[in-house]
């Protein structure tokens, strides 16, 4: 897993904004906290620009919580569930382990949290045994 293919999936699944005509569309969010126009501009842009560890970071780390709803409020941008393995994938091949990855959470959140189980599913534990006694030989 890459980081383009991160943003290539975030990209595919935001497409081109829409603009409505509504009065709130230019807004951060609409009356009923869905996503506006500027804020799903800042979105787009964030997985447009999306090329470095420090964009990944930010996002698997929560630090987006405290200045970009990624999520877009009650829109649901952030499709966490198909996201959570990819970057589980990309912490991987950088070599994360699980306690790291815990350590360095800012902000807890559902991507996150996400992450943390893939960490300790089985399948996961069993690879990093075989790979530890491969290591002794």
């Amino acid at each position: 897993m890459t980081l383009k293919e991160i943003r290539e999936f975030m990209l595919s699944r935001l497409g081109p904004p829409v603009n409505d005509g509504s009065l709130f569309f230019n807004n951060y969010y609409d009356d009923d906290g869905h996503c506006g126009q500027t804020l799903y501009s800042e979105i787009v842009s964030f997985w447009e620009d999306f090329n470095k560890d420090e964009d990944f970071y930010y996002l698997v780390f929560g630090t987006f919580e405290n200045e970009l709803d990624l999520h877009g409020g009650r829109s649901y941008l952030l499709p966490v569930e198909e996201l959570a393995p990819m970057c589980f994938e990309y912490l991987v091949s950088k070599g994360f382990t699980a306690e790291r990855f815990s350590k360095l959470i800012f902000n807890s959140n559902e991507l996150n949290e996400l992450i943390e189980e893939l960490f300790e599913s089985k399948s996961y534990i069993r690879e990093v045994k075989i790979n530890e006694i491969l290591k002794e030989y």
